[in-house]
């Protein structure tokens, strides 16, 4: 009896220290830090459609651009010191004072289907470009450069003249040759491969779905993220702002980008919802003067009106939220010079009226209004002339504006030549100021052709002091990114934003599913 008794008590000793152990066990493991495991998929919302998801034509719609940037790879990418990496390249040599550049892609690397990346590939995507009828961004890009094949792995660029900003030409996404080179070029621009892209991207093509509400409307696109935490990403398309705020309160995404502070303001009250405001550093909100016309053929015309906007008390409220700037070139870039913020007023007789052409967009407007009170403090009458996406190319092609604001966007190169070139005034070239002086144009060429680092430097220090002599352009702050995120998505990097599809550059670290180790 005695001995049942203790064996009763040895149980119950025994259950008490399994218990404990186990209850201790567990509350330390709940302590355990938790780490990002792999599962789960987001959704983006975007306003617009997706047409050529095609690195020869992506850059001509802002949805192709993005989405284009997670699906193909160029032999070159820019990091986030703005400093040139191998993508596809595993390292590169340049030669014969910037006029050879010689390329070695990294091996054992493929397309989505499987083929393996050569130089082939490489040189079909660019040649595509030199192609008499090619009529795309990337027209300029390769158009007097002999490329050569070494070998399955190699290949060099011979240029014409010294250029030292070409590296940036080198971030254009390859297309896979195999599928690609039976394609008759007419039939580029509507083949099938530009809804449901191969590339070698983080982004896989893994299904498109059309609206049933809107004819021919792109509604979806999904794609496996390789290489990832998150198993997928899927893009849903709104025809308009209002209808993606609706898609929004509807819960239909996870992650966006809106227009303005005050569209992000909305949603601060929502808990589940991280909000991020960052200035995108290659591009630039600039009021552009036409030195064409006879209001603004006269520098201290141009300097006083300049100083009437940088000056005004008005300025501090207007761009309170926003990296004011200075200069052309960007200053997290190497070419940037610290400058004079101020102008000076001079006595001059100023026009009495002045018409500012702006896209019909409220962040263009708010700022077009500011420009107009501070010129008007100054005399000058300012009418806004807000204009649909069709109208402002038309201004643009024919010149036809007295002063213009819009965003411009500047390479990761402090190559500014294609903007304030003399030889660049006619359209469809893009010195719409249509400024023309010797010394822009000095600093501007040995810019491009200078070899040393420092030379290229001081040439871009001295064209930032000579185009603030000179004023053919204000150039005021750097725009926002306003990013709505999920909470439930962890690890999103959002510092350092070149352009908009920046943003994606770390979703391979993006995560939603954790776990704490086991042991």
């Amino acid at each position: 009896m005695q001995l049942k008794k203790h064996r009763s008590l040895f149980t119950l000793f025994t259950l008490v220290v399994f218990g404990v152990t186990i209850t201790l066990g567990l509350y330390w493991h709940s302590k355990l830090p938790k780490f990002p495991t792999n599962g789960g998929s987001i959704c983006e919302g975007m306003v617009g459609q997706p047409h050529l998801l095609n690195p020869l034509y992506s850059d001509l719609n802002p949805v192709d651009r993005e989405l284009s940037s997670l699906i193909f790879r160029g032999l070159i990418i820019f990091n986030s010191r703005n400093q040139p990496e191998g993508d596809l390249a595993e390292k590169w040599t340049i030669k014969n004072g910037n006029k050879t550049y010689e390329i070695e892609l990294k091996k054992n690397q493929f397309w989505h289907d499987g083929e393996r990346i050569t130089s082939d590939d490489v040189i079909f995507t660019y040649r595509l470009t030199q192609e008499e009828n090619y009529q795309g961004p990337k027209n300029n890009t390769f158009k007097e450069v002999n490329i050569e094949r070494i070998n399955d792995y190699q290949l060099k660029f011979i240029l014409k003249e010294p250029f030292s900003p070409f590296l940036e030409n080198l971030t254009m996404g390859i297309l896979p040759e195999h599928l690609w080179k039976d394609v008759p070029f007419d039939k580029l621009r509507t083949h099938s491969l530009n809804l449901q892209p191969i590339g070698s991207g983080l982004a896989k093509f893994l299904q498109i779905q059309f609206s049933n509400r809107i004819e021919n409307w792109v509604e979806l696109i999904e794609f496996e993220l390789t290489d990832a935490y998150l198993n997928t990403i899927r893009f849903k398309f709104y025809p308009s702002h209002t209808d993606l705020i609706t898609g929004l309160k509807l819960a239909e995404f996870d992650t966006t980008t809106l227009v303005t502070q005050e569209d992000l303001n909305t949603f601060k009250s929502w808990p589940n919802y991280t909000k991020f405001m960052q200035p995108i550093w290659g591009r630039s909100m600039v009021l552009i003067f036409n030195t064409r016309n006879n209001k603004f053929k006269d520098n201290d015309v141009r300097e006083t009106l300049a100083a009437a906007i940088y000056n005004s008390e008005l300025s501090q409220a207007a761009f309170s939220n926003k990296v004011r700037t200075y200069s052309p070139i960007p200053q997290t870039s190497w070419g940037y010079k610290l400058i004079s913020k101020d102008f000076q007023r001079n006595d001059v007789s100023l026009p009495t009226t002045i018409t500012l052409k702006t896209p019909h967009d409220p962040d263009y407007l708010t700022t077009a209004n500011f420009i107009k009170e501070s010129l008007e403090n100054v005399g000058v009458e300012t009418e806004i002339i807000a204009q649909d996406q069709i109208g402002l190319t038309e201004t643009i092609q024919n010149r036809s504006f007295e002063v213009l604001l819009i965003t411009t966007e500047s390479g990761h190169d402090p190559d500014q030549y294609i903007y304030w070139h003399s030889t660049q005034k006619e359209s469809p070239l893009l010195n719409l100021s249509g400024i023309s002086h010797p010394k822009i144009d000095k600093s501007l060429e040995d810019g491009r052709q200078k070899n040393s680092l420092e030379e290229r430097k001081n040439a871009y220090e001295d064209f930032q002091d000579q185009f603030h002599r000179n004023v053919p352009a204000i150039f005021l702050y750097h725009p926002n990114l306003y990013y709505l995120a999920s909470t439930k998505i962890k690890s999103l990097n959002l510092h350092n934003l070149w352009t908009p599809g920046n943003r994606f550059s770390n979703i391979g670290s993006w995560y939603i599913k954790e776990r704490r180790p086991m042991f």
